[in-house]
Formats: C-alpha cells, sequence, structure tokens
C-alpha cells in the first residue's frame, strides 16, 4: 500500500529480500502479493496524476536456512529456490552453453 516500496524499484534491475526464513505468514502474504505485480500504480514524488510504472527488474530472496522458508499451504510457485554452494565448479569463463 506504501508508495516507496514501488517506486524505489524503478531504475534497479536487481534487488534483494534478505532472510526469507524470518517472515511470518502475513509476511509471505505482502511479498506474495508484491511479486506478483507486473506494474506499480503510485503518483511519483512531485507528479501530479497516479501514473502505470511497469516492472521492469528481478526480485531475488536469500536465506542461509536449508530449509523452513517456503511454508505457505496454498503454494509456493512464486519462488523459485536455487542453492548456491560455497564454491563455484567453474569459472564465469570456463561456462559454455552447454
Amino acid at each position: 500500500r506504501d508508495k516507496s516500496g514501488p517506486e524505489k524499484l524503478q531504475g534497479y534491475w536487481i534487488l534483494e529480500l534478505g532472510e526469507l526464513a524470518g517472515m511470518r505468514k502475513t509476511d509471505v502474504e505482502t511479498v506474495k502479493s508484491f511479486l506478483s505485480r507486473v506494474d506499480d500504480k503510485y503518483r511519483a514524488s512531485y507528479g501530479m496524476n497516479v501514473e502505470s510504472h511497469p516492472r521492469q527488474c528481478i526480485i531475488v530472496g536469500s536465506t542461509n536456512s536449508e530449509n523452513g522458508f517456503l511454508r505457505d499451504v496454498t503454494g509456493n510457485r512464486r519462488f523459485w529456490p536455487v542453492r548456491v554452494g560455497r564454491e563455484s565448479r567453474k569459472k564465469p569463463w570456463e561456462i559454455t552453453g552447454e
């Protein structure tokens, strides 16, 4: 509901939501609603009218917890867990299209 969150998305490509494991059920519902939007409608600072601002970024979350951050009984389709190890097996210049 606050316009400052969507307004802060403008101009960034990648944003992080830190420590997903610490979210309560009400926080999860708010995050799900926020992530599901493809555009944000708000009056920009010093603007005259409410305008639609399409999202041009991705939002990633991080956690140190091995499990327990996906606990929504209605499904977790908005989240795509990716395990990141301590050390990369390949260096960035060794990655090919395979």
